[in-house]
């Protein structure tokens, strides 16, 4: 099943696109421990943070942010853009993000096609089709589709194909994706920013559907299909 990033809103922004394979992590009753824990794990040299029910796996930057307290407590840093977390000496450190498991990441900030980028090491770019607008994003640039319906031949979109390597095909194994959108409108009831299968029992694969009913994420292995609501309604903007 090949990948295609696009969108069927009147209007949308996608500043930025992530897949990323991650592995499951335990409960934090292995070992036991309070929301905003960091504890340092030997066995796999990495800092997990306890969220109040898994272990996260984080990295602290090595500049402070001022001094905080109490100590393992957290904040969200609006100027940052990202949390801070209060370490053992009493200073905010920022949690930065890893990108240990990533198998794709288009930032769609080009600029201009035909080519959409991809930063992560497996290097599947895609192709624009019928050529996106770029315009100003969250962060540096993004593009704007049209919200064309999937139906028609004109609608714009990103084409990333189905890689021969497997890379962005997971089996069994635990994976997560996302997206970052902005919309101000449906086109239908199946608007899908995100589509590589998965929206029906037999179809292999995963997509998003964020259109003028629920928006929900749905995973299919060919013999049933699993679900997430991400909204009962649209998160429409003016």
């Amino acid at each position: 099943m090949h990948l295609v990033i696009y969108t069927a809103f009147l209007t949308c922004l996608t500043a930025l696109m992530l897949f990323c394979a991650t592995a499951a992590f335990a409960d934090c009753t292995s070992p036991a421990a309070v929301a905003g824990t960091l504890e340092w794990f030997s066995g796999t040299s990495e800092y997990k943070l306890c969220d109040g029910t898994n272990w996260d796996v984080i990295e602290l930057s090595g500049t402070s942010f001022g001094a905080c307290s109490p100590i393992a407590s957290r904040e969200w840093d609006a100027t940052l853009k990202a949390y801070k977390y209060c370490d053992a000496t009493g200073q905010y450190r920022r949690v930065n993000c890893l990108e240990d498991g990533l198998v794709g990441h288009w930032k769609l900030n080009e600029g201009a096609g035909p080519t959409a980028v991809d930063s992560s090491s497996s290097g599947n770019d895609g192709t624009y089709v019928n050529s996106p607008t770029p315009t100003t994003g969250q962060f540096n640039n993004a593009l704007d589709f049209s919200g064309n319906t999937g139906s028609d031949p004109t609608h714009d979109r990103v084409a990333i194909g189905d890689p021969a390597d497997g890379s962005l095909d997971f089996g069994t194994g635990s994976f997560s994706y996302g997206l970052w959108v902005y919309a101000t409108g449906s086109a239908g009831s199946y608007d899908m920013p995100w589509n590589k299968g998965g929206g029906c029992a037999t179809c292999r694969g995963y997509d998003m559907e964020f259109g003028s009913g629920s928006w929900t994420t749905y995973i299919g292995d060919g013999d049933e299909v699993n679900t997430s609501l991400v909204s009962a309604s649209p998160i429409l903007n003016a």
